[in-house]
């Protein structure tokens, strides 16, 4: 008998050990489905590109574009967009200046396919299918085609609405999906409001670059639900711009006792078998009772075990034990365009993460010779108008305060919200580009009875103001869009737009010397800059100097420096922790992430306070980031007496 169970204990373990393999791959063989997320994302881009062809070589559409009837063609992508259901359909000129659109339309300009790699393909090769980005969203889908006035797009936004219909219309019962832009984070996803701002929490806090683009865990828990997980990366020319993550949900109790199951009948046709051929050979009787009380142990071994290896191997994705300096402001859109003659809107935004607001303070600071704020509108605020306590514009310093204390619309404010603070109506004065900042005194404070500043970042936005003259031209970048904002890539994109000369020439100058493009198409020109730093690209038009500047920062910081006040606290003991780290090219980001014993990395300040409620060894691990998204980490280990 005990030679008859060596190859039965070597295939037993060997399930054992080899089912949660077996599982994972089963998820992605059964659970999802059979498809490509490439190919059904590449059909909708060319349903798109389809509806874009049918508009623009309408004679309608043609007449109207050539005599510039905005009010026309705005009629026209209402109702387009409505009967095709798009999210956008956008009119632009020759020039690649938008005409009219369905959405957004009190922002005019914010779509300018011109400056996008998008409407640069349509000007080139007469239509586009593809998934991209742009200024104005970080994910979208577009299908556009050139007519002789100019050009028509067809636009899906990679929104919550569009994860809900593709949720819908593709994934099987407890399926959901999310997009993800390498750069913003979350942009839409399938699930309900409190698991969608864990998720969003979560995705902030991993830096998606380089290899850490394709780690995205493939196993999570998410408010005790546990989901398999399908990561799919979207490409923009070759360039990643964001993930497709499709989830599908599963059940670690039923899966377990299936996988148990199997094993324990495995066990027992072979050892039954295994006892047949001695029988017939040395006349013993088999113990079929024993056989399956050993069964029986085996299923709920195999049980017990394969449940903990599944629960242990889901990244749990919950609300953190603490949560400081969690909310940022940022203004919407990032980069935006306009005309002279036109006004646009630009929001404040504020998120609150993990933190329940009752105050925010906000100071926006702009140049007065090229742009002036026309009005604040305070029609979609979170603020009641009775709680305001500023509202200024000075259009002579370039200035708006906006100031207020939240009553009376508590829920707009609350845990993982996005709201709009106010809308600043923005007159252009000057052609070129013109940054609006947040200044050192804006301020969000925390409902928890001390007032406590939880603001962890602000994000301005660059207006790059253009005129409608046909001989004027323009300079700005497919690559850094935002030239106050620092980028991690040194390959850089410039692209000259308007009536551009056959013979113009862009140069990058920097302190070492100057750079020149490595490749030319069309009206993009491709440099490589040798090292980080600040770039100003140039072109001579005429008698003008057109400029734009461009931050580089490819560098890591330094590793930060993790001071403890005990590395060997007692159970229950507080310790302090300060951080420290530098940057020498764009500067450090004034938040520090830290994850304890392989959890999420959670946003704090300089100095954190942890209590340790279990003994043994703990990790923690501290990441500085700087202003580009670079990042280095550091890790200390603990021993809870």
């Amino acid at each position: 008998m005990g030679a008859s169970m060596l190859p039965v204990c070597v295939i037993f373990f060997g399930a054992f050990f080899a089912m949660p393999l077996l599982l994972h791959g089963l998820a992605y063989i059964t659970l999802f489905p059979a498809f490509s997320t490439e190919d059904l994302l590449r059909e909708e881009s060319d349903r798109l590109k389809t509806i874009a062809s049918e508009i623009a070589h309408s004679e309608t559409v043609k007449r109207y574009m050539s005599e510039r009837n905005e009010r026309g063609l705005r009629t026209i992508a209402v109702d387009e967009s409505h009967t095709q259901k798009v999210g956008n359909v956008i009119f632009a000129d020759t020039y690649g200046a938008t005409l009219a659109q369905n959405t957004l339309a009190e922002r005019k300009g914010d779509h300018l396919p011109g400056l996008t790699r998008w409407g640069v393909l349509v000007e080139t090769e007469g239509s586009v299918a593809s998934i991209s980005s742009c200024p104005v969203a970080p994910l979208l889908m577009v299908g556009g085609v050139q007519n002789e006035n100019g050009a028509v797009y067809a636009i899906e936004y990679l929104d919550d609405e569009f994860a809900k219909r593709f949720r819908d219309q593709v994934l099987p019962p407890g399926g959901e999906v999310a997009f993800i832009a390498l750069k913003e984070g979350l942009t839409g996803a399938s699930f309900s409001n409190d698991t969608r701002s864990l998720l969003d929490n979560f995705t902030r806090a991993l830096p998606f670059s380089g290899q850490n683009l394709f780690q995205l865990p493939a196993h999570l828990r998410i408010n005790n639900a546990t989901y398999f997980v399908r990561t799919t990366v979207l490409y923009e020319h070759d360039i990643p711009i964001g993930l497709v993550v499709m989830f599908v949900r599963t059940d670690h109790t039923t899966a377990a006792l299936m996988i148990a199951a199997f094993a324990a009948v495995l066990f027992f046709v072979i050892h039954m078998a295994g006892h047949e051929r001695l029988h017939e050979r040395r006349k013993i009787e088999s113990h079929g009772i024993v056989i399956v009380a050993l069964s029986l142990v085996v299923l709920a071994t195999c049980y017990a075990g394969i449940r903990f290896m599944l629960e242990g191997s889901a990244v749990n994705i919950r609300e953190p034990a603490f949560i400081i300096y969690n909310s940022t402001m940022h203004l919407e859109p990032e980069v935006a365009t306009l005309s002279l003659g036109n006004e646009r809107n630009i929001s404040i935004k504020v998120r609150t993460g993990e933190d329940e607001i009752n105050a925010v303070e906000a100071h926006v600071r702009f140049d007065p010779t090229r742009v002036r704020v026309e009005e604040i509108i305070m029609d979609k605020s979170f603020c009641d108008p009775v709680s305001v306590t500023e509202l200024s514009i000075d259009n002579e310093r370039g200035g708006v305060d906006i100031a207020c204390v939240v009553v009376g619309k508590e829920s707009a404010l609350t845990r993982a919200t996005e709201a709009t603070l106010g809308e600043l109506i923005l007159s252009p004065l000057s052609v070129g580009p013109t940054a609006l900042t947040f200044d050192s005194d804006t301020q969000v404070l925390a409902s928890d009875g001390l007032g406590t500043n939880v603001l962890r970042e602000t994000r301005g936005a660059l207006v790059q103001i253009f005129s409608d003259d046909s001989n004027s031209v323009h300079l700005a970048s497919l690559s850094h869009p935002n030239s106050e904002r620092w980028y991690a890539a040194r390959k850089v994109e410039m692209i000259a737009f308007g009536n551009v000369s056959n013979t113009l020439e862009i140069r990058g100058v920097y302190d070492g010397g100057t750079v020149v493009p490595k490749k030319q198409e069309g009206s993009v020109s491709s440099f490589e800059v040798p090292v980080d730093g600040y770039f100003t690209f140039q072109a001579e038009q005429g008698d003008s100097l057109l400029t734009y500047g461009v931050r580089v920062d490819t560098e890591k910081p330094e590793p930060p420096r993790i001071r403890a006040s005990t590395l060997s606290p007692r159970f229950g003991e507080l310790v302090r922790f300060t951080f420290e780290s530098s940057d020498n090219a764009s500067g450090l980001q004034p938040t520090f992430y830290v994850q304890i014993d392989g959890g999420v990395y959670w946003p704090v300040g300089k100095t954190l306070f942890l209590p340790f409620f279990k003994s043994g060894e703990h990790s923690l691990i501290v990441r500085a980031f700087d202003m580009a998204g670079n990042y280095s980490e550091s890790e200390e280990v603990l021993e809870v007496r």
